[in-house]
């Protein structure tokens, strides 16, 4: 593995192309050429929100990008693996425009027809932070073979790898070609991680905790109880009188101050909870539930979560508003997600039904194992098989039969957690999982004790895939 060091800052620091590689749903592969600028031994890579890129880091939170080099003779390339985030609003057009500068000249810049354009596309920012380096150069070969291999090396195959070069463009500072051509003519000179590959690695799924164990005390004492217990990240699921979370009559005051509290607690937070009424007008709960969306978006949280509905006179009702959700969420950079709860997303042929009826691709599935017993007695193992690759996040908990208790321990119930999470698995499932139950002890401390459990019983599960 690779060290980085003061020369390889220096050549990443360059004015070059980089292809970034992000996770599409079905576990492929998807790579694309961009512009990026390496500060602070971070990439960061302006994109639209709603490009495939963007999607993937928002959702699949792994990349690796490749930066190189193909002058014959000194063909050079470095690549970088690690976790993803996805930055906004004022942060990401600061940084986007430090990229621009690098890319465009002062007169495309000005040129209401280039400058504007491209800070208008790029909305969002995706940091990379690398956990790993891999890199080579042709003077390698000297290293390792007799003769000189200085020159354009036979054995590297680079010759057939090379582009043609393009004239100089008006646009782009230095030689080389602008974004459209360089999108259209690039060649991978290397490969990423293939997804077989990783999974032969096993998994690394990111592992949260919701809130729900601790609504009898405060939600400053739950913070610290989820930080506690082990955990950096945290979701909105289950709000109080006190804590509207994203819900509609949560007040820009008050969203301000959760921002700060969640951030004060060393915490992220990844999901809101996403009530919505289907006993009223649909233009009614259209309004609120975008306004639970926007206030998602203010919260910076990947997911909203939908519970369906549990009245079949509703079911209608509610396959045209998620449809609008999924549209709007999607706008916002936001994943809509539904979990089975019963009635509409009861199991595996009810949610089936939904996903065909909402007819969206930011509509998928945090599965939820404990549920399917709690709501109707299946197996959760067979369940998954047709629903599997619509799934992107799973809420855990366990139940020993319908109806039965659902704040209890890992373990002590029927969910078969091993064989769930090899179906997940299989089907290219990357995370998050978030514990959602545990068992309530009579301090926050014992109940963070309990959550603690339950996180090292998951993290014995994934580690054994």
């Amino acid at each position: 593995m690779t060290t980085l060091d003061d020369s390889f800052r220096a050549f990443l620091s360059g004015r070059r192309y980089a292809t970034l590689a992000t996770h599409n749903e079905d576990g492929s592969i998807h790579t694309t050429p961009v512009w990026y600028v390496f500060e602070d031994d971070c990439f960061y890579v302006g994109t639209p929100s709603m490009s495939r890129k963007g999607r993937n880091a928002s959702t699949r939170p792994d990349a690796t990008i490749l930066v190189e080099v193909r002058i014959p003779g000194s063909e050079r390339w470095f690549s970088a693996s690690g976790r993803v985030e996805i930055l906004r609003d004022d942060e990401s057009r600061e940084i986007n425009s430090r990229i621009l500068r690098r890319y465009l000249t002062d007169e495309a810049i000005s040129d209401p027809r280039i400058g504007p354009g491209f800070a208008a596309a790029d909305d969002i920012t995706i940091r990379l932070t690398p956990k790993s380096w891999r890199s080579w150069s042709s003077s390698d070969l000297d290293q390792h073979s007799s003769g000189d291999c200085s020159a354009t090396p036979r054995k590297s195959g680079f010759d057939r790898l090379r582009t043609s070069q393009q004239p100089m463009s008006r646009t782009l500072k230095r030689e080389g070609m602008n974004r459209r051509e360089f999108i259209q003519h690039a060649i991978i000179a290397t490969t990423v991680l293939s997804s077989s590959e990783a999974l032969a690695k096993g998994v690394k799924w990111q592992l949260g905790c919701l809130n729900r164990p601790w609504t009898k005390w405060t939600f400053d004492q739950t913070l610290q109880a989820i930080s506690a217990s082990g955990f950096k990240t945290t979701g909105l699921l289950t709000r109080t009188r006190e804590e509207p979370f994203i819900g509609g009559d949560a007040t820009p005051e008050y969203l301000e101050s959760l921002k700060k509290r969640i951030a004060a607690s060393g915490l992220s937070a990844n999901m809101g909870a996403l009530r919505s009424r289907h006993d009223i007008p649909i233009d009614e709960s259209v309004r609120d539930v975008r306004k639970q969306i926007d206030n998602a978006r203010f919260l910076t949280l990947k997911y909203v979560l939908s519970f369906g509905a549990d009245k079949p006179e509703e079911y209608a009702h509610y396959f045209k508003v998620m449809s609008d959700a999924a549209a709007y969420a999607a706008e916002k950079g936001i994943r809509l997600a539904m979990k089975p709860h019963g009635g509409i997303s009861g199991a595996s042929d009810e949610i089936l039904r939904v996903i065909k009826q909402v007819n969206h691709r930011n509509f998928s599935i945090w599965y939820d194992a404990g549920n399917i017993i709690y709501y109707t007695g299946k197996d959760p193992v067979s369940e998954i098989d047709p629903i599997a690759h619509h799934v992107t996040g799973f809420c855990a908990k366990d139940c020993a039969e319908p109806k039965g208790d659902v704040m209890i321990q890992f373990g002590t119930g029927k969910v078969d957690f091993v064989n769930v999470f090899r179906k997940l698995k299989s089907a290219g499932f990357d995370g998050p999982v978030m514990v959602e139950c545990c068992k309530v002890g009579q301090t926050a401390e014992e109940t963070a004790g309990n959550a603690r459990a339950n996180r090292e019983f998951l993290e014995k599960v994934i580690s054994s895939l």
